[in-house]
């Protein structure tokens, strides 16, 4: 009897894909002054497949993503250039001017300097020349003592219009800056009661040009001279406009300064 060989017939069979999927999103975000924008979804995955197959086949795929993204953002810085106010005057006047404001523009512009040169005139500033003196009408209103100071610190004295071109000029010269008050000239007799001196220490003597009103009063308390209001009431016969008359030293009056001319003429 014969007997048919045994036949074993073994398959083996193995499917273990193994599938790794390590996502590890990481986002990192940084603002202030300096924005970093990390972008990583750094994302791996690993597959890997092992697939064993009669007769013995091995497949293994390995993919592997990670793009790694950063994105830097700066952020972009202005200046702000602050706006600059330069007070504007006038050099002759005592009345404040409204301040204007002048926009500096964001650029810089380098200039060279400049050398400026000036003459110097026969007058110090706001001074008007008549013949070989200046003038100046001080607005401000002083005391004798105050108004003597004040032409002294020009280098001056108060004004001595001792001819009738002079005293004209002066008139002229004062009505303008004053519209029309009393002012102050440099006569007084406060050393002597009725010797009338000139602030250069010289006298007025009989004869001399002295364009007085017709009133003319001295009670021993009035030692100082002034011009008649511009607009006093012309049709008095008693005080007349532009003329002198005596005053009080302890009044507060507008005065006109006297300096000598830097050029003879």
């Amino acid at each position: 009897m014969a007997t048919s060989p045994s036949t074993t017939t073994t398959t083996p069979t193995t499917t273990s894909p193994t599938t790794s999927m390590a996502t590890s999103p990481s986002t990192t975000t940084t603002t202030a002054p300096t924005t970093s924008l990390a972008t990583s979804p750094s994302t791996t995955t690993t597959l890997t497949s092992t697939i064993a197959t009669s007769p013995s086949t091995a497949t293994t795929t390995t993919t592997t993503t990670a793009p790694t993204t950063t994105m830097a953002t700066s952020p972009s810085t202005s200046t702000a250039t602050a706006p600059t106010t330069t007070k504007v005057t006038s050099p002759c006047t005592t009345t404040n001017a409204a301040p204007t404001t002048t926009m500096a523009p964001p650029s810089v512009t380098m200039t060279p300097t400049a050398v400026m040169t000036t003459t110097e005139g026969p007058c110090p500033p706001c001074y008007e020349l008549f013949q070989e003196n200046c003038y100046k009408v001080f607005e401000e209103t002083l005391r004798y003592e105050g108004s003597v100071e004040t032409c002294s610190k020009d280098g001056g004295i108060l004004a001595t219009p001792r001819d009738r071109t002079t005293d004209q000029f002066l008139i002229g010269l004062k009505n303008r800056a004053t519209g029309s008050e009393y002012v102050r000239i440099g006569l007084t007799d406060r050393a002597q009661e009725g010797v009338l001196v000139w602030s250069d220490g010289s006298p007025l003597r009989k004869g001399d040009y002295s364009p007085w009103t017709r009133r003319l009063r001295n009670n021993g308390l009035k030692n100082c001279v002034e011009y008649v209001r511009a607009d006093y009431n012309i049709h008095s016969l008693a005080i007349q406009p532009n003329k002198w008359q005596i005053t009080s030293c302890d009044w507060n009056q507008m005065f006109i300064c006297q300096v000598k001319s830097r050029v003879e003429t």
